[in-house]
């Protein structure tokens, strides 16, 4: 399985249940689900659906400081990456803004989007995100969220060259 098919296939839940394991400095689910207080089984049931309980990801924050929205950000931007609708994304972005460069402007925008292909999309996620604690995060929505940011990007050339334009700006100027 190619690291993209990996991730890819792991669902949100388990991505969380691992975080949060490595955030507390456990390794098996049986310690997880003691600090939890909840059964081991209660957790392979999160794990099959795919989903955890709201109060969970709230009550981790207010105990234990381990913020569900800094992790949901990270998955979703690696989910994006890794993915074909990321590499359309990037690919899309690169054409409109190479319309008005120069070749050897090209080819450093095409090695400067190639080092930071990750910046780019923690960029676009940080400007799209729109996530609150009421929402119920599965992995259909993050598919959907996926997608919503795939149709905005592209809606206009303005705005995927801004966002190209953005990132590198902010990534120079070392806050990215």
């Amino acid at each position: 399985m190619t690291a993209r098919q990996e991730a890819n296939t792991e669902n949100i839940a388990t991505a969380y249940i691992d975080y949060a394991k490595s955030k507390l400095g456990v390794k098996s689910d049986d310690e997880l689900a003691r600090i939890l207080d909840v059964g081991k089984s209660t957790i392979a049931s999160w794990r099959r659906r795919g989903s955890i309980p709201e109060d969970l990801y709230s009550d981790l924050l207010t105990s234990k400081e381990i913020d569900y929205f800094l992790f949901f950000d990270e998955y979703m931007t690696r989910r994006l990456s890794g993915s074909e609708i990321g590499d359309i994304v990037i690919l899309s972005m690169a054409m409109i803004i190479s319309k008005n460069l120069s070749t050897n402007e090209i080819a450093d925008w095409a090695e400067w989007i190639s080092e930071h292909r990750l910046d780019i999309f923690r960029f676009i996620l940080k400007e799209e995100n729109r996530t609150t604690i009421g929402e119920q995060i599965t992995e259909e929505y993050a598919q959907k969220k996926i997608l919503k940011i795939y149709r905005s990007i592209l809606s206009k050339e303005s705005v995927a060259a801004n966002i190209l334009y953005s990132a590198r700006k902010l990534y120079d100027a070392g806050a990215a």
